[in-house]
């Protein structure tokens, strides 16, 4: 299989990878096979990805990092890449060489997320309100729900779930969840905030309901809404703000919030659809000074249970 005969399984690869990445991540990793592709013709004229040496994939990591690539773009660029030679080991029975892991710079992790303060997510509600249907609900929906944006244009009518729970106080009330088929295929419950639930059940007597489409909850032209749509809307409502925040964002505010008010980070997880809870803690929880020190003094805040009286001068 020459270089010249590579181009045209691009298509078939990326056919394969829409169906198991997002849109996005799926028109990146092709991206990246077609550079690197180009760029190995140079590297090692008249040789295919079987052929190559051993550094190639260091040399070309060193080439992004010379073209001023950031790590993590490169990491990116790298791991398109490889899911491309798996894809060609397996669809074509390719011997591809094991490669050199390339060495990159390490990036420090931000130790702040991205979340909205009350006052930027009351903006982001007036805003989002403004927006057309269906993606109105939909932005709505996202700090409601903490839904990765494909999970949240993905959503089936059929996710729908009602549930009347019993309060402390003897009071029953009823609650919406969905039905999320997340990362992996991996079905969890998410329940949905009350401000999401009173929006939703505004959509679904008005809007949707005049709309026929039988199968998804926010239906597109030919199927459900894109991602690109809810992202755009997304960008659209922070522009009045100066803020940066991403549908993401969205997903840590409601991660966090709940946290605050007491919900396991176990639990957390669960919804989330994270099969680790250092995940959460260590990329989605936003914790400052007072989350910490109240979760010290709302356990008690005392070293022992009587008291004791110390000794001595305080300085």
């Amino acid at each position: 299989m020459g270089v010249g005969m590579l181009s045209p399984n691009l298509d078939a690869f990326g056919r394969y990878i829409a169906t198991t990445r997002s849109g996005p991540t799926a028109k990146r990793y092709l991206i990246a096979v077609r550079q690197f592709l180009d760029w190995l013709d140079r590297y090692a004229p008249g040789k295919n990805v079987t052929q190559a040496p051993r550094d190639t994939l260091a040399q070309y990591a060193l080439a992004l990092l010379q073209g001023n690539y950031q790590s993590t773009t490169i990491r990116s660029h790298l791991a398109g890449i490889t899911r491309y030679l798996r894809w060609l080991e397996s669809k074509y029975s390719a011997q591809i060489p094991k490669f050199n892991e390339p060495e990159l710079p390490r990036t420090k992790r931000k130790a702040v997320k991205d979340t909205l303060a009350p006052a930027a997510l009351a903006d982001y509600f007036e805003a989002a309100g403004m927006l057309e249907e269906p993606v109105r609900t939909a932005a709505l929906l996202l700090p409601c729900s903490g839904l990765r944006c494909q999970e949240m244009v993905s959503l089936p009518l059929a996710c729908l779930q009602r549930q009347r729970l019993q309060q402390v106080d003897g009071t029953t009330k009823d609650v919406l969840t969905l039905r999320v088929t997340g990362k992996g295929g991996h079905e969890r419950l998410v329940p949905l905030l009350d401000e999401g639930a009173a929006v939703l059940v505004e959509y679904l007597r008005g809007w949707r309901r005049a709309h026929k489409n039988p199968r998804w909850l926010f239906p597109g032209r030919r199927g459900p809404m894109s991602t690109r749509a809810l992202r755009n809307a997304v960008q659209l409502v922070r522009k009045p703000s100066g803020l940066l925040y991403t549908p993401h964002s969205m997903r840590r505010t409601y991660l966090t919030t709940l946290f605050r008010q007491g919900v396991s980070p176990t639990v957390l997880a669960k919804i989330a659809g994270h099969g680790n809870v250092q995940v959460l803690v260590n990329h989605y929880l936003q914790l400052d000074a007072d989350d910490i020190a109240g979760a010290v003094h709302a356990a008690g805040g005392r070293l022992m249970k009587t008291k004791v009286k110390v000794k001595g001068t305080a300085p």
